[in-house]
């Protein structure tokens, strides 16, 4: 059937039957929301070659949302060959089968997928030592793990792909334990000094990856278990504006609260007359997951914060770029896969050792992502910080990305936020929670 031919008989269908359609053809159903026959046709689908995914969600009314306004978003589409959905997918199917046969044995640990250098999809299960696992111990686990898992793409559809046999790789990891304490040599009884971070200022509308401090208390004299971080992105919770970041920066800011170890506040410029005028409060923040896999991020109310910027921090107090939307599972899988796109760069932003920018994702699962950008490009204190995927032409120029509806926007450039930076340890690259998940999650949109 030619692509043209394809996409009539598409234009005929009810909706009911189109989605079922698509479905039936390995679309996932993150994706389907949206997509209709006049986007298949301009994305020139062959159905029997190639697969539609979503990129993520953008703001149809943007110059709106910088105002102030809340989001309308719509999704972003485009294709990639059916031979490449299907290697993607198989090793994704995989990687559940054992995520789902490990929890029922009661197996700590983490999987991801992720690409050997004979450009084979494979599964690398981390079994997570909390500090006590022998050597024997490891091997007892690692004995009853299969060397190869069958994976499918589309199980139980119309697509169901032939069997794939992933490889499985098996180490041994011990906890991850990111930091929230302060760095050396920040006083923190006269507040955190300004020369050692960047993008510490007082904002009048705070932008993303602006430097912060977590506290648990509103007296300037008690900063015991101060620490500081970075914001990630805005985002929006039913009209309500809030502020995104890591969960951990809350969470282990007050280890010995004893209520719900979540603290007060927190604040973007040094304390003055003995108190702390914080620009935002906890609004909820979570931590869990196994390893290294883990669901790291908290959602923040203003306070005394003006307002939120969908822009970055720049060095000089300004700040520049176009926050547009959120980037889905579909594209986070693929760049695993095979890269960024032409017009495409991934970048990093932290209040300790500022922007970074032309690393990939190395391994991915539901939750997380993991980059290969090494450990030593970041500090403590660039928790919490975006990952996002810049993108340096408009939308409707970038050859076979298409919105669903038209979208206003008058930047030459754009940003995805992918991900919410958590850590990294010594001989790890760094980890990123999913921003999709924590919107899902939370119920807030970028």
């Amino acid at each position: 059937m030619s692509n043209n031919n394809a996409v009539r008989k598409f234009s005929r269908m009810g909706r009911r039957r189109f989605l079922s359609t698509l479905a039936g053809l390995g679309v996932s159903v993150s994706a389907l929301h949206g997509l209709s026959s006049d986007v298949v046709a301009e994305l020139d689908l062959d159905p029997s070659r190639e697969v539609v995914r979503q990129a993520g969600y953008v703001h149809t009314n943007h110059e709106a949302v910088k105002r102030g306004a809340s989001p309308k978003r719509t999704p972003v589409y485009y294709k990639i060959p059916r031979y490449r959905w299907e290697r993607i997918e198989a090793a994704h199917d995989a990687r559940r089968q054992l995520e789902a046969e490990l929890a029922e044995r009661g197996v700590n640990c983490s999987a991801w997928v992720t690409t050997n250098e004979s450009d084979e999809k494979m599964v690398k299960i981390e079994v997570i030592d909390e500090g006590s696992m022998s050597t024997r111990a490891f091997q007892r686990v690692e004995s009853r793990i299969p060397t190869t898992v069958d994976g499918v793409a589309g199980r139980n559809t119309k697509a169901q792909s032939n069997a794939r046999e992933i490889p499985v790789t098996v180490t041994k990891e011990k906890a991850a334990k990111p930091s929230p304490e302060p760095v050396d040599p920040v006083p923190l009884l006269n507040g955190p000094d300004p020369d050692d971070f960047y993008y510490w200022r007082d904002w009048f509308r705070v932008p993303a990856g602006a430097a912060c401090m977590f506290v648990d208390s509103m007296n300037a004299d008690d900063f015991e278990n101060a620490g500081m971080g970075t914001l990630c992105t805005p985002v929006d919770d039913n009209g309500t504006k809030k502020m995104l970041t890591a969960g951990h920066n809350i969470l282990k800011t007050t280890p010995n609260d004893d209520d719900d170890n979540t603290p007060i506040g927190l604040l973007e410029e040094p304390p003055e007359n003995g108190f702390i005028d914080a620009d935002f409060g906890t609004d909820r923040a979570e931590f869990s997951g196994s390893g290294y896999d883990v669901l790291d991020g908290a959602s923040l109310n203003l306070i005394n914060a003006s307002n939120v910027e969908y822009e970055f921090a720049t060095l000089g107090g300004g700040t520049k770029g176009d926050i547009f939307g959120s980037l889905s599972a579909d594209r986070l899988k693929d760049i695993e896969d095979h890269g960024t796109g032409y017009y495409e760069m991934l970048r990093q932003q932290g209040a300790r050792t500022g922007e970074g920018g032309g690393f990939g994702i190395e391994e991915v699962n539901d939750n997380s992502f993991r980059t290969d950008r090494d450990h030593d490009e970041v500090q403590t204190g660039d928790s919490g910080g975006p990952v996002h995927l810049l993108n340096d032409a408009p939308i409707r120029k970038i050859d076979g990305f298409v919105p669903a509806e038209n979208v206003d926007m008058n930047m030459g450039t754009f940003s995805y936020i992918a991900g919410i930076h958590s850590w990294s340890d010594v001989n790890k690259n760094t980890n990123a929670t999913a921003v999709h998940v924590i919107e899902d999650k939370f119920g807030v949109e970028v």
